[in-house]
């Protein structure tokens, strides 16, 4: 009786593990921890042109929270990458170039303020890169390695911003 008792529980609890996640609201609650839980589930679902109200809302209801402008800025510049099905092919989840070009300076911009915010040297030092690597992945290479140089000042250990630095170096140098 027992075992089946057992065997019970652990098929439902089985069960409610593969369940699958709450819905996300149609708009921000205006609770920033409730926010950003929303937005980070539309994150993983690939969803981040939809992400970014959420992040948003969130940044906006606690505005010094670092993590929150860092996060906001992540979505914006993954939604300028983003694409979907539409129709008969495949197209950017934001239209236009213009639209992308303004979301990429905001990203940029909120990134900004997160290192600004942000008192922890180590976590500065992985704002910094992540920074860095949109400005190099949107084309921004000299500027790329300003930002890669001031994570490797504050985390002066790190042997992936080394070689990324000296990579960097190496492209400037080349033109390449």
């Amino acid at each position: 009786m027992r075992a089946r008792l057992r065997l019970c529980l652990v098929a439902i609890g089985a069960a409610l593990s593969c369940a699958p996640p709450p819905p996300v609201p149609d708009r921000p609650t205006g609770v920033p921890s409730a926010d950003f839980a929303h937005a980070v589930e539309l994150q993983r679902q690939g969803q981040h042109w939809k992400s970014v109200a959420y992040f948003r809302a969130a940044a906006e209801a606690d505005p010094q929270r670092s993590l929150l402008h860092i996060e906001l800025g992540k979505a914006l510049h993954n939604a300028t990458r983003e694409m979907g099905f539409s129709g008969h092919g495949v197209r950017f989840a934001v239209a236009t170039s213009q639209q992308r070009a303004r979301l990429r300076d905001e990203a940029l911009a909120e990134m900004q303020r997160a290192i600004d915010l942000e008192p922890d040297p180590q976590q500065r030092a992985a704002m910094w890169a992540i920074r860095a690597r949109a400005l190099e992945l949107y084309g921004y290479v000299a500027d790329a390695r300003v930002g890669a140089g001031q994570a490797l000042a504050l985390q002066p250990a790190g042997p992936y911003l080394r070689s990324w630095v000296a990579e960097l170096d190496r492209r400037l140098r080349t033109g390449r």
